[in-house]
Formats: structure tokens, sequence, C-alpha cells
């Protein structure tokens, strides 16, 4: 007897699954830069088409916060120990 409940390997298995997914969304995205697009299981297959939306979608969504985050100017906050060492010396 493993002592866990139904909810513990529900849960066990949902976040499984959502971790298992978020990895074949980063290979197929990173798989779909090479060469490999021209390969004929990749042209007949069905589930490519679903991960690429999904893979293009988070590229997309991760550089738009990205992109708004550095035009925002973010800087280091006034309080920083050793500011100074780690960033240099602040410029007027």
């Amino acid at each position: 007897m493993t002592g866990l409940s139904g909810t513990d390997r529900f849960l066990g298995m949902a976040f499984g699954a959502a971790r298992g997914a978020l990895l074949v969304v980063v290979a197929v995205g990173l798989l779909s830069l090479g060469p490999v697009q021209q390969d004929p299981w990749w042209q007949e297959s069905r589930l490519i088409p679903q991960f690429l939306l999904v893979a293009d979608w988070s590229k997309n969504l991760i550089l738009g916060f990205t992109s708004q985050w550095m035009s925002s100017g973010i800087s280091a906050p006034a309080d920083l120990p050793f500011k100074e060492q780690l960033l240099g010396p602040s410029r007027p």
C-alpha cells in the first residue's frame, strides 16, 4: 500500500502530462528551425501542426513579454546591496 490518495495520483498524472506536452512543444519548435521540415515523416504527421501552433504562440508570447520588459526601462532597485560592484558606477 502506497498511501497515495486518488487526488495525488490524478494531480501527478495531470502535471506529468503537462510536462510531457511542454517538452514535445519545445522539441517540435527547435526541430522546426532545421531542415527536418522537408522530411516526409514531418510533412505527413497529424500532430506536428498542432504542436507548431502552440510553439509559435509560446514564442510570440515570450518575445512580447521580453520586448515589453526591455522597452519599459526596468532598472535595478536603488537599495540593492553592492549595486556599484555588481553593475558598475551609475551614470547621471
